[in-house]
């Protein structure tokens, strides 16, 4: 799974210098008039605010324990309603038809859709898409955070597109996979699966043989060694082609497999 830490998810900054915080998570005069038309009470205006800014910055509501203090008390103070004691803001984010309503009429105002089932036929199509040039999660989870803003979702949690591109990923792998394995004869799917055979005591299986190196440049050597590269050319005549697959996948494969196989060498 890939980290949010690599991906463009957004989220808070941990330090927010005085002009960030200007620049960022202040209301505008169409601000304060939304806020002062759907709030009353100086906590429910200070909650209001604190989710409106927050979700034109992230893209998605978060909880009041996620939001840094910093934030908080610059928007308390730009809205002129000072300090708010914590436990008043709890209050309103415990009332869920008050959290509701204030997302409700954020989402009108910004103009942003909720999350639905479009919100997730959006994510599969940007994820199919995706993962059809590219094999790093983190490079499919942008993908899907940008057709998502572009398209005025609201962000479902970064687990959610994680979980998602991973699937969606291993989809469109194991397609090119059977493009690859369902041209094969059984013959010689028989014969791939012979080279994996345990080679017996001190003996070699086909697969060793296969990846066998060079020894010095004697006579002998030279000799078996171009015999060795025959034996290597007539396979590559029984296997399927491979254009059609990205060069980036199969890039990838092949370090997948490179690993596979220093992994084996370590268990032998």
């Amino acid at each position: 799974m890939s980290s949010i830490h690599e991906t463009a998810y957004p989220r808070f900054k941990p330090d927010l210098t005085q002009r960030e915080l200007e620049d960022v998570y202040a209301p505008s005069n169409d601000d304060s008039k939304f806020i002062r038309r759907n709030a009353k009470t100086a906590a429910a205006k200070l909650y209001l605010a604190l989710l409106l800014k927050t979700v034109m910055r992230l893209g998605y509501f978060p909880m009041l324990h996620e939001i840094p203090a910093p934030i908080v008390s610059f928007i308390g103070k730009k809205i002129g309603v000072g300090s708010i004691p914590a436990r008043d803001l709890l209050e309103e984010e415990k009332r869920h038809h008050s959290r509701v309503r204030c997302m409700e009429s954020i989402r009108a105002y910004v103009k942003i859709r909720p999350i639905t089932g479009e919100t997730h036929t959006a994510i599969l199509s940007a994820a199919t898409e995706a993962a059809q040039t590219k094999q790093e999660l983190a490079d499919i989870i942008n993908v899907i955070i940008e057709e998502l803003v572009r398209q005025r979702f609201e962000l479902p949690a970064f687990t959610t597109l994680n979980r998602k591109a991973f699937a969606v990923r291993s989809q469109v792998n194991d397609r090119y996979f059977r493009t690859l394995a369902s041209p094969l004869p059984e013959a010689v799917i028989n014969r791939f699966d012979e080279m994996l055979t345990p080679a017996p005591v001190r003996g070699m299986s086909g697969w060793q043989q296969m990846k066998q190196d060079p020894k010095k440049p004697t006579n002998t050597e030279v000799r078996i060694y171009l015999q060795h590269l025959q034996w290597l050319k007539s396979w590559s005549t029984e296997l399927p082609a491979v254009a059609h697959i990205p060069v980036v996948k199969r890039s990838q494969y092949v370090h997948e497999a490179r690993a596979l196989d220093v992994a084996d060498m370590k268990a032998w």
